[in-house]
């Protein structure tokens, strides 16, 4: 969205281009990829294919040359060398619909918080991403053929605005909890995004303690992972994984079926573990094709 000069609203709408402002034409946009897809506010049928609908969870999609391995929620970025042309054309590879069409040449308006079909339009030209601070950013690469997870966390001065997972137990007076504070015990927990459905009340497939090493349980303690308690780096791998008082490996990530998965930042504190109190939520990702 955009908004006053140093002020960034993500709910605010803003007009990346339309037919009285040709001359700021975006060289790149970006979407958000929704499953559930709805009708333009602002693109009629006749300017967007791309409507209201199902679409898969997870696909590969092709726009302008290039193709991305796509799930329901994650953000991807298009680009041209010049200018977009007055349709920009997407291809899916499972779906109802084998390819739909956005208008990108702005004689009907491009903004931000829009759906046209299964896109979101969140920022392009002079309507910059609204960068709202995760304390929870993951991605895969792929090493020697299987998948490896990087977790980048901050979370030493979290808002109580963050993104996370509300889940507390009826009796539990405590929650959701206000003490937002890092501690040495604080863990990630790698789950499927369909976990989110009954608020992750499961054990994670993959976890890790975000500080606690090898020497803890000789009380000697010290965080491993970063500067400090709430700053740092994880990578979950199958072949590097340290023992099970570090991390925890319930389903090797070889052994998970393809799809999407988030990152939870918790802590154990919780009524009766699972679940936990959930400090914050990472952004989707897609393990397998």
């Amino acid at each position: 969205g955009c908004g006053p000069p140093g002020e960034c609203d993500p709910d605010a709408e803003c007009t990346i281009c339309d037919s009285n402002n040709k001359d700021n034409k975006p060289k790149s946009l970006v979407l958000k990829y929704h499953k559930d897809g709805m009708n333009s506010n602002y693109q009629p049928e006749g300017k967007a294919s791309c409507r209201a609908g199902a679409y898969p969870e997870t696909t590969t999609l092709t726009v302008l040359g290039e193709s991305f391995v796509i799930t329901d929620g994650q953000e991807f970025t298009i680009t041209t060398d010049d200018k977009f042309d007055a349709e920009t054309d997407f291809s899916f590879s499972s779906g109802f619909v084998d390819e739909c069409f956005i208008h990108t040449s702005c004689s009907v308006p491009l903004v931000t918080g829009d759906r046209i079909g299964p896109f979101e339009v969140v920022a392009g030209g002079e309507c910059p991403k609204c960068e709202n601070k995760k304390c929870l950013e993951a991605s895969v690469r792929q090493v020697d053929g299987r998948y490896v997870v990087d977790v980048t966390f901050d979370y030493e001065d979290l808002s109580p605005n963050r993104e996370f997972v509300y889940y507390c137990h009826e009796k539990d007076e405590n929650c959701p909890m206000t003490d937002l504070t890092p501690v040495g015990s604080d863990w990630i927990g790698l789950y499927p995004c369909s976990d989110s459905e009954g608020s992750f009340n499961v054990e994670p497939d993959f976890w890790s303690y975000t500080c606690y090493d090898e020497d803890i349980g000789n009380g000697k303690g010290r965080c491993r992972n970063g500067p400090g308690i709430g700053k740092g780096t994880i990578t979950l791998d199958d072949n590097t994984a340290p023992p099970f008082y570090i991390q925890g490996v319930y389903n090797p990530i070889e052994e998970l079926s393809a799809g999407c998965y988030v990152v939870l930042l918790n802590r154990y504190e919780g009524y009766s573990p699972p679940p936990y109190y959930n400090i914050c939520i990472s952004n989707n990702i897609t393990l397998g094709e």
